[in-house]
């Protein structure tokens, strides 16, 4: 059975008066490798019978089912056997239409070998491969198109929603993305790309949030390492847009509405939800929540009036904390004597022994010097602004002395630390705490004090 076949396209030219298998249609002809086959058959017929050219067409018979292929492999077999007897006086067919069927079988399989010799020659073969190529590479640029603006307008959001409301449309687009990096493979940076795109999708379909928190981290290096490898792709193969279809441009271009309404409705969103976080009265005698009112720590969500305590809605996860982390904050200067204080900056001190944190003249309680999350400050600190490596991650002072310091478990801690500094009303501070892979080593920092203070 072949996937497409060459018929009469008048319905009158048919071995069974008019009753052609294909409804509106002719005789079926000859079968053939495909309908780009027939392109290139088409134009050596214009060429060697124009007027047989003009009567003929492809039908694919993709769709077709089991019963409707079994009787289209019939009739083609009959025009075959019509063609085999032509000019046989005993069995070979007397009426035109007949006469007509069999010429053009036996011309169509002259011709159509012709183009099977051609196209296993070595340049056509390679010059095919290399249109195969850019087609493959033009349609995983349009899918991660759409895919990467999804992606950067869900950065820096204070909520997601689970399940993600393109979920179908990015499942899809994965699966396809994943079948043209496939025909891709031999390109250089393959696997780097392969492996960022893994990345981005886990970022947008995995709903966890340290995935989120962590992820978006390094969403940015992700994205660039696909972009660069489709556009050096591009270079060295070419571009292939002419190579789509109607169909495929088509629904490109919903999915890229899909994605830009999915975008501004995010936007807006959290807009809404920033101002509500902003007309929240702070905290009574904090002075931590003064501090942080440039990043207000908001409410979770409740149906009616918004109230601090009250239950997230369904399917929405926020990453901020619980307004009420700032009123736990001891609004009095502490007692105790400044030696026990590392200064980091004018705003920033530690007490390395009692795990407490001092930002802003206020002192918080970090849940005890021991624990892991407070290790990975107090490390980061020590040299703030600086990428600390492998080596320090699991030296003596180190979180992770023991060693088995991976990147997830960096990226997990340094998720920890963050929520339990916004907790306590300290956002600057937890958005100062920066992880990465580099080399394939964990690396993080405390980019302290923020860009915008006065460095000490």
């Amino acid at each position: 059975m072949y996937p497409a076949y060459i018929v009469f396209s008048d319905p009158a030219m048919s071995l069974h008066e008019g009753k052609s298998v294909i409804a509106g249609h002719g005789a079926i002809l000859i079968g053939i490798e495909s309908t780009d086959f027939f392109e290139h058959l088409k134009e050596l017929v214009e060429h060697e019978e124009p007027e047989l050219a003009q009567g003929i067409c492809v039908i694919s018979t993709a769709g077709f089912s089991p019963a409707k292929k079994v009787r289209v492999k019939g009739e083609a077999n009959a025009s075959q056997s019509v063609a085999s007897y032509l000019g046989c006086e005993v069995y070979g067919a007397r009426d035109a239409v007949g006469q007509r069927i069999g010429w053009a079988v036996l011309r169509l399989t002259q011709l159509a070998d012709m183009i099977r010799t051609e196209l296993q020659s070595g340049e056509t073969a390679q010059q095919l491969r290399r249109v195969a190529l850019q087609r493959q590479l033009q349609l995983l640029a349009e899918c991660w198109t759409v895919v990467r603006d999804i992606a950067l307008s869900e950065t820096g959001l204070f909520f997601y929603t689970v399940p993600h409301p393109l979920s179908p449309l990015l499942n899809l687009m994965q699966h396809h993305v994943e079948q043209h990096m496939t025909s891709l493979q031999d390109c250089r940076n393959h696997q780097q790309a392969a492996e960022s795109l893994e990345a981005v999708f886990a970022f947008l379909l995995s709903g966890d949030a340290a995935e989120r928190d962590v992820g978006g981290e390094f969403l940015p290096q992700q994205i660039q390492h696909v972009q660069t490898f489709i556009d050096r792709a591009m270079v060295t193969i070419g571009t292939g847009d002419e190579l789509l279809t109607d169909e495929e441009r088509a629904f490109f271009k919903r999915a890229a509405s899909d994605a830009s309404e999915h975008a501004t409705k995010m936007r807006r969103q959290n807009l809404e939800f920033q101002s509500r976080l902003d007309a929240l009265p702070l905290a009574k005698g904090s002075a931590s929540a003064v501090a942080s009112a440039k990043h207000p720590v908001p409410p979770q969500q409740a149906q009616g009036t918004a109230k601090p305590d009250a239950a997230p809605a369904a399917g929405v996860h926020s990453k901020a904390g619980s307004a009420n982390g700032a009123a736990k904050a001891t609004a009095a200067q502490p007692s105790s004597t400044d030696a026990e204080w590392r200064p980091i900056c004018s705003r920033l001190s530690l007490d390395d022994d009692g795990g407490r944190v001092r930002l802003d003249g206020v002192v918080h309680d970090f849940e005890g010097k021991t624990t892991q999350q407070f290790m990975l400050l107090a490390l980061l600190s020590k040299r703030a602004r600086h990428w600390h490596t492998l080596t320090a991650l699991e030296g003596k002072d180190g979180p992770w002395s023991a060693g088995d310091c991976t990147i997830d478990a960096l990226g997990s801690c340094a998720t920890k630390v963050r929520q339990a500094l916004r907790r306590r009303g300290m956002n600057d501070l937890a958005t100062a705490i920066k992880t990465r892979k580099f080399k394939g080593d964990p690396q993080a920092r405390l980019e302290w004090p923020p860009a915008s203070s006065t460095v000490d």
